[in-house]
């Protein structure tokens, strides 16, 4: 069956949030910086066939048949092929799959594929994983192309999902395997810990850096080195993700849902919350149900 590539599900606005491309190319090929007023946005990019080099923030990385490359928001990269190469890529957004709400059991604890502490992934596949995605890419692929499918969105989260998982699989092994991986600075790992314990009840960046006996100052420093982003940002996006993966999965009221993530004025957790999204936490939720009723 011929399929009409890049497969696409776009919001209401108009802003694409899924899309599967199969691609071949033979010149040089600039992706823009993986960035979004409204959320955050993931790439994968799995190269089949070819070799050539993968320039991501202006480092190399060298590529052959059945590398695959995860790339994590505000990271540019560009593809420089040797011959022709040809590959699948799929990019996602945050608000068809909530990456951070699913965090944890993505990464075992410990940020292996998406962590904003890590360098994007670079992965060389085995025959037998190939074989698995290809089977991942063909479902997805039908999913998307079934007309008038009942629950798509869910089918294809899903789908998503189970891809991400054996992606985060691979990950660890290669980084078990090798020593001279990445390493997070012993602060940063302390203070993830910290705002995934008290982030519904604790949103000064002072008070955290308290916690890890820092001054507020040196902590913001780290945090920005990092994350680009301040402390008082990182914050804030933990609190909206929770906020958004309540919206999801919940019926609860906003005003209880702002509440339980330690604000005492709904009208000020919805104000954030739009100020962050460009959109209200009852629209959001509208929207989000529609989205995946498709």
């Amino acid at each position: 069956m011929n399929f009409n590539f890049p497969l696409t599900i776009r919001k209401q606005n108009d802003e694409i949030v899924f899309q599967l491309n199969q691609f071949c190319e033979r010149a040089t090929k600039n992706y823009p910086s993986l960035a979004s007023e409204h959320g955050e946005c993931f790439f994968l990019l799995w190269i089949k066939e070819g070799k050539g080099k993968c320039v991501i923030d202006g480092v190399d990385f060298p590529f052959d048949d059945n590398t695959f490359f995860s790339f994590i928001p505000n990271r540019t990269f560009a593809i420089y092929p040797d011959g022709e190469v040809k590959g699948t890529s799929i990019y996602f957004h945050s608000d068809f799959y909530c990456m951070g709400s699913h965090v944890k059991e993505l990464s075992n604890g410990n940020g292996i594929m998406f962590s904003k502490l890590y360098s994007s992934s670079v992965l060389n596949l085995s025959d037998e994983v190939v074989s698995d995605f290809f089977y991942f890419e063909n479902k997805i692929t039908e999913e998307m192309c079934r007309p008038e499918s009942l629950a798509k969105g869910n089918v294809l989260i899903a789908y998503l999902k189970l891809f991400l998982i054996t992606i985060a699989r691979i990950r660890l092994e290669q980084l078990q395997k090798n020593a001279k991986d990445i390493m997070i600075p012993e602060t940063l790992l302390k203070l993830e810990e910290e705002i995934e314990l008290n982030f519904r009840k604790i949103h000064s960046p002072s008070d955290y850096a308290s916690k890890l006996h820092i001054t507020p100052k040196s902590l913001n420093k780290l945090v920005k080195k990092h994350y680009n982003k301040t402390l008082t940002q990182v914050i804030q996006e933990r609190i909206i993700i929770e906020a958004k993966k309540e919206l999801n999965d919940s019926n609860k009221p906003i005003k209880n849902i702002a509440f339980d993530l330690g604000f005492n004025d709904a009208f000020y957790f919805s104000r954030l919350f739009k100020k962050k999204l460009r959109v209200s936490p009852e629209n959001y939720r509208t929207e989000k149900f529609k989205m995946l009723s498709l």
